[in-house]
């Protein structure tokens, strides 16, 4: 290595002495970029299928307003998804994660073949209750599958430093950014058929969630540089592949009470962060009113307006997270906090305290940059606590998987209520 002769330099001496030729990846024999290139690639669109399937169900809240007028779906169908993940993440954190690819596979062809099953319920002769069962069926089994994939992927990302991590978390924002865009178009170019939009829609998420296999696959099979990992550089010799079995056994980690003592604040201010997240989005966001703009009522369109400043500020702030502002793994709990103003304000407005839509889309804005970046820091300042080794990240990363998911599952059922106490939950 300190002679250059593993490394992926242009093999030339400055004598013009040619270097032995050395295996390269695929993408840099063709000039796109290196191994880490090509495995931040691949984390981002992980990140980006991570939740777009229930991303998509969100989205087509006008499609659903349609076929079911007197139901506001968006709070039933996030009330079950989240019981579903949460279940199914409570099952799996009753032992250790060890294979990871299997179950995050199982994960990706199951939201496939859920969003699948959406986009085939205008195509069935069902009637509108059998339309609505189906829906939330498959909404329940979307969760499973997420729940399925969310602890692997957790674990996963915690084998890998920073900016891997970062990748992930900026792709989650991406993710919404995407799924709204796609349904804007959809609903602009076929505005005279909501049917088809949303059906073109759908299968536009199905090839998305294809993608993501494809790249699920395709970073698990990569030759990953030792400097990509979440742990002291090695010698370029002892590159290996991620899930190689020529790797040495790892060390046993530590016990789940003694990580838990490390990182316990740390998993109360995901536990908060991410109940802060289903309570405002997207039901809460979908059920405020127009009231000046009078343009935008027809179609649902301020809504969807709501939902796609939300998902920008959401995704431009994950861009954002070299930016800490003095948040670390100590203090990360005070997001909470500052989560907690944002959501009340957003209840202001739901309930017509707050009238202007001006300050409505200034308050979803806010909402949805603090939604992108607490929810991010509070799920990398683990890996950066310097009480934890590499063995007992992966055990963090589970009980974050877990506190994530009981705070989306709460958030939901607070957000459940709250619409009712407002008269925004109707029932078909």
């Amino acid at each position: 290595a300190k002679m250059g002769i593993g490394s992926s330099l242009p093999a030339a001496t400055a004598a013009g002495v040619a270097r032995p030729e050395v295996p390269v990846s695929i993408g840099a024999k063709m000039g796109i970029g290196s191994t880490t290139a090509w495995a931040k690639c691949y984390m981002l669109f992980i990140g980006i299928g991570y939740f777009f399937p229930i991303y998509t169900v969100w989205g087509a809240f006008d499609y659903w307003k349609l076929l079911f007028p007197h139901a506001n779906v968006e709070f039933v169908a996030t009330t079950v998804y989240q019981m579903g993940v949460m279940a199914t993440v409570a099952v799996q954190a009753a032992k250790p994660i060890v294979d990871l690819q299997r179950p995050a596979l199982l994960g990706l062809v199951g939201q496939l073949l859920c969003i699948t099953g959406v986009f085939a319920i205008r195509f069935l002769p069902l009637s509108q209750d059998q339309q609505y069962a189906m829906l939330l069926t498959m909404v329940l089994g979307m969760s499973v599958a997420t729940g399925l994939l969310e602890a692997p992927l957790l674990v996963l990302s915690s084998k890998y430093n920073a900016a891997m991590q970062e990748c992930m978390q900026i792709g989650i924002g991406l993710g919404a950014l995407i799924s709204v865009v796609c349904r804007n178009v959809s609903k602009l170019a076929l505005h005279s058929s909501p049917a088809d939009a949303a059906s073109t829609y759908f299968a536009g998420a199905m090839v998305t969630i294809l993608v993501v296999i494809y790249c699920f696959t395709s970073l698990m099979s990569l030759e990953t540089p030792q400097l990509m990992r979440n742990e002291m550089p090695v010698s370029a010799e002892e590159e290996l592949p991620l899930f190689s079995k020529k790797e040495s056994s790892p060390a046993p980690p530590a016990s789940a009470w003694t990580v838990l003592g490390s990182v316990w604040v740390i998993q109360l201010a995901v536990f908060g962060n991410f109940l802060m997240s289903t309570l405002s989005f997207p039901a809460l966001v979908t059920a405020v009113q127009c009231h000046q703009w009078a343009v935008l009522r027809s179609g649902h369109w301020f809504q969807v307006i709501l939902i796609a400043v939300y998902s920008v500020a959401d995704a431009g702030a994950r861009c954002g997270l070299g930016w800490r502002l003095g948040v670390t793994y100590r203090n990360v709990g005070y997001t909470v906090l500052i989560r907690g103003l944002a959501a009340v304000s957003l209840l202001a407005c739901v309930s017509g305290v707050v009238r202007s839509d001006a300050a409505t889309m200034s308050v979803v804005i806010l909402a949805g940059a603090l939604n992108g970046w607490c929810n991010s820091i509070c799920l990398l300042v683990p890996n950066e606590h310097p009480r934890l080794r590499s063995e007992d990240k992966a055990v963090a990363g589970q009980m974050s998987a877990l506190s994530c998911n009981l705070g989306l599952f709460l958030g939901s059922l607070l957000s459940l209520q709250v619409g009712t106490m407002l008269g925004a939950v109707g029932h078909t």
